[in-house]
């Protein structure tokens, strides 16, 4: 594997295309050039992949991502300061939410894995409550040793959102349906069955959770 810049930023993404910019000789990392082989091919991995992924490498946390983790980076200044810093700081609240095991992970422990994570996430200068799902496994340098991480994340903000709304709507409708004495049924098309409600059930005094089938 060549250890030139654009043999290790390839192709024309976003990312790929700032990393061959990016001075990363002032960084703990140094020049590319010198980057071990393990670092050159991981970064090639992520700059390749179409899911959300970062890495950190060193004892600097020094960060590296590609194009689908964008939208979590943020843009504008925000961006700019992202590539090649130090993780921990850069993400701040974001971070001490999201990593709780990290040290664990360096120190030969069990990847990472967390779903739909309330995690902190500064967009357009504040700070707001997302959901994350998300993996941190340790990356290895040459000689096999945890020298980084791997983190693979998506963002599930929209989808948990919507299904807390749906479950308010539920008990909204559970608890309107008890004071009025109201009741309904749900009709299952393939059994040819309906499944009256508690309330229906005690209109017509048959038992609760009685299952009706015609003739």
């Amino acid at each position: 594997m060549s250890n030139h810049a654009s043999d290790i930023f390839l192709g024309q993404s976003a990312m790929a295309r700032r990393c061959r910019a990016f001075a990363w000789e002032r960084t703990p990392l140094g020049a590319p050039e010198t980057w071990p082989l393990s670092l050159r091919a991981l970064v090639r991995l992520i700059l390749s992949a179409h899911h959300p992924m970062m890495v950190t490498w060193g004892p600097e946390y020094t960060q590296i991502f590609n194009d689908a983790f964008l939208p979590i980076v943020g843009g504008g200044a925000r961006l700019e300061q992202a590539l090649g810093a130090d993780a921990r700081h850069f993400w701040g609240p974001t971070w001490a939410a999201a990593m709780p095991n990290i040290e664990a992970v360096l120190h030969g422990g069990a990847p990472v894995v967390t779903e739909d994570a309330p995690i902190p996430l500064e967009r357009n200068g504040a700070i707001e409550q997302t959901y994350m799902t998300y993996s941190v496994s340790p990356a290895l340098d040459d000689a096999g040793l945890a020298t980084g991480l791997l983190i693979i994340a998506q963002e599930t903000t929209e989808r948990v959102r919507a299904a807390e709304a749906a479950a308010v709507r539920e008990r909204e409708l559970h608890i309107i349906g008890e004071m009025a004495r109201l009741g309904g049924w749900v009709v299952d098309l393939r059994e040819g069955t309906a499944h009256w409600s508690d309330e229906v059930c005690a209109l017509h005094e048959v038992p609760s959770g009685t299952k009706l089938r015609p003739e």
